[in-house]
């Protein structure tokens, strides 16, 4: 999974795996038209590059990477890199790199497990990072919490008891952490935790087998799931912060697939990004305000959504394009 950043659309984070493009994701707000670029050169291993979005440069590169599964913004600067056996903390601007932790070393706190994913907290002061590890007898799933900019683990909050299962989605706001999975029954499972208190307050236990997104509001209703699979017949879910119940008045609302999901700055609107179009749905009921067709050309598979609504990231092949949803 690669996630999504909590500031605007004035850069855009480009992955290319032997040259092909598999996620972006927006850093810091900014007014623009429509950009549009394309992407050269190819390698053997992961690429990683910043782009100016308004004028489509490229800002930085970051070669050589193991595979990528999740990303993360500290600062306008800084980033957070997920491979599968270590995370690693990029500045863009002294291009320093810097392992924040590695699963191999002998001090790791879960020595042999690999990471899933990551969040950071909108302070940048916290990074969330999902492990797995498995023997012959079980699966188990573990977030770390670990403080930034030092990497020291601060906390561990375990799956609930009694649930073995992995968690492949991780999203932060305010001081909340959500997480999405798999329960080892076959049923899909979601969390909430206090990171400041490292205490679950609640999990969600989910009639599908499949979580494929989640948003979380600290102040606004809640929790948003979409639950279903990528291009597949699914519906999005919303659940109240005070109770493990699906939040009462939200009417359950279907799409096929979900590439980006996420609340407004005031938590009154959802923000979905379908594989036909941007909906927009009234966060406390589920009924859809606006229906907007994405106009592009490009035959894209991954989005972004700009915090504000207004654009929209899309990638594509060996292009990335970068609309603004108001003109």
């Amino acid at each position: 999974m690669i996630g999504t950043g909590t500031r605007g659309l004035s850069h855009a984070l480009e992955l290319s795996r032997r040259g092909r493009p598999t996620a972006v994701q927006p850093e810091r707000a900014a007014a623009g038209h429509d950009q549009k670029w394309r992407l050269h050169g190819q390698t053997p291993n992961d690429v990683l590059r910043v782009w100016d979005a308004i004028r489509g440069q490229e800002l930085a590169r970051l070669e050589h990477l193991g595979a990528v599964l999740s990303l993360g913004f500290v600062s306008e600067h800084e980033l957070v890199i997920v491979e599968d056996e270590r995370c690693r903390l990029w500045d863009v601007g002294t291009r320093r790199l810097r392992t924040v932790l590695d699963m191999k070393d002998s001090s790791c706190p879960i020595p042999g497990g690999r990471l899933e994913t990551c969040a950071v907290t909108p302070d940048g002061k916290t990074l969330a990072l999902a492990t797995h590890s498995s023997t012959a007898f079980r699966e188990k799933s573990v977030v770390l919490l670990l403080s930034l900019p030092s990497g020291t683990v601060m906390r561990r909050l375990p799956a609930p008891a009694g649930a073995d299962m992995y968690f492949a989605y991780l999203v932060a706001a305010g001081s909340f952490l959500a997480a999405g999975g798999r329960h080892e029954r076959g049923n899909a499972l979601a969390v909430l935790w206090d990171v400041q208190q490292g205490k679950r307050l609640r999990t969600y236990d989910l009639p599908t087998a499949e979580i494929d997104d989640l948003a979380l509001h600290a102040d606004g209703p809640g929790l948003a799931t979409f639950e279903g699979g990528l291009g597949s017949e699914g519906r999005i879910r919303s659940f109240g912060m005070e109770t493990e119940e699906e939040l009462e008045g939200f009417t359950p609302f279907p799409c096929k697939g979900v590439l980006a999901m996420r609340y407004s700055c005031d938590g009154r609107v959802l923000e979905v990004i379908t594989w036909e179009c941007l909906v927009r749905l009234d966060a406390a009921t589920g009924q859809p305000l606006a229906s907007q067709p994405i106009p592009s050309d490009l035959d894209w598979d991954t989005a972004a959504l700009d915090p504000s609504g207004s654009k929209v990231a899309l990638a594509a092949d060996r292009e990335i394009e970068v609309l603004d949803l108001l003109d």
